[in-house]
């Protein structure tokens, strides 16, 4: 994930569930933005482990000030992981 969007040049799309990242893919996920990349996150908005879903919500303000959109699915629970990087680069869990 970190050399993926440490190589984006146009876009870098993460859908998943829980995002708690460390910190190498969050300064990657910035330094994409510094670079004009635009970074999305689809996070499960719906959630189904409060608990986590809380501590993903933790990291929203740092990256949302660093320019990582952020948008929640609500409609039903989220369970997909996959990753788009200038849609060459994928990975679907």
């Amino acid at each position: 994930y970190a050399d993926a969007i440490a190589n984006a040049r146009g876009s870098v799309d993460i859908l998943c569930p829980y995002f708690y990242p460390g910190q190498r893919i969050r300064q990657a996920l910035r330094s994409a933005v510094d670079r004009g990349v635009r970074v999305r996150l689809l996070l499960q908005g719906k959630l189904d482990y409060r608990l986590a879903g809380w501590a993903a919500e933790a990291l929203y303000a740092e990256l949302v000030g660093h320019g990582v959109e952020i948008y929640e699915y609500t409609p039903a629970f989220l369970h997909a992981k996959v990753a788009v990087v200038d849609g060459i680069w994928a990975t679907v869990g």
